[in-house]
C-alpha cells in the first residue's frame, strides 16, 4: 500500500517537473522577438523615486515580497525555483519564474537570488518602500557606517553577484 502512494506521488511530481521545464514557441504573424516586445510595452513604474540600496516590498496575496534596489531598473531579490535544482543552464534559468517553477520550488525548499526588472520583481504588483531602516539608530562604525546610511556594501556585494 504504502509503496503504490510513493509511485504515485513520485509519477505526479515527474508530470509537474515536464510540465514546468517545457517552453511554448510563439508561432504565426506577429509573433516577436522578447526584445521586440519589451521595447513596445511602457514602463509601469517610475524607478526615479527609488534610491539604490532601498529595501522593496510587493504586498501579495499571502506574503509579502521584498528586494533590494541595485539602481539602473535592477532589484536583487530571493526567488523559489525547483530549475537550478536541475540544470546549470543560465538561459533557462533567467526566464521568468512561472507559477509551476514557484510551487514546486516551494515544496523543494529551493530558492536563489535573482537580480531582475523592477517590473519582473513587482509582477504587476503596487511597490512600497520600506523607510524603516532610516528610522533606526545608526551604527557608528567604520566599516558598517556606509552599509547603515543606504546599503552601499549589500548593493555592491549583489552587482558582483548579479
Amino acid at each position: 500500500m504504502k509503496n503504490s502512494m510513493f509511485e504515485a506521488a513520485s509519477l505526479l511530481l515527474e508530470k509537474l517537473l515536464l510540465l514546468a521545464s517545457l517552453r511554448l514557441y510563439s508561432v504565426g504573424p506577429g509573433a516577436g522577438t522578447e526584445e521586440e516586445e519589451e521595447e513596445k510595452q511602457p514602463s509601469y513604474y517610475d524607478t526615479t523615486y527609488f534610491k539604490r540600496g532601498d529595501l522593496l516590498e510587493v504586498p501579495r496575496t499571502l506574503f509579502v515580497h521584498f528586494g533590494i534596489y541595485l539602481g539602473d531598473n535592477r532589484v536583487a531579490h530571493l526567488m523559489p525555483d525547483i530549475l537550478p535544482a536541475f540544470t546549470d543552464d543560465q538561459q533557462q534559468i533567467q526566464q521568468v519564474v512561472t507559477n509551476k517553477r514557484l510551487i514546486l520550488g516551494v515544496v523543494a525548499r529551493t530558492a536563489r537570488i535573482r537580480v531582475d526588472t523592477v517590473e519582473d520583481f513587482a509582477y504587476g504588483g503596487s511597490i512600497l518602500v520600506n523607510h524603516m531602516d532610516r528610522r533606526t539608530a545608526r551604527i557608528r562604525v567604520d566599516t558598517v557606517e556606509d552599509f547603515a546610511y543606504g546599503g552601499s556594501i549589500l548593493v555592491n556585494h549583489m552587482d558582483r553577484l548579479g
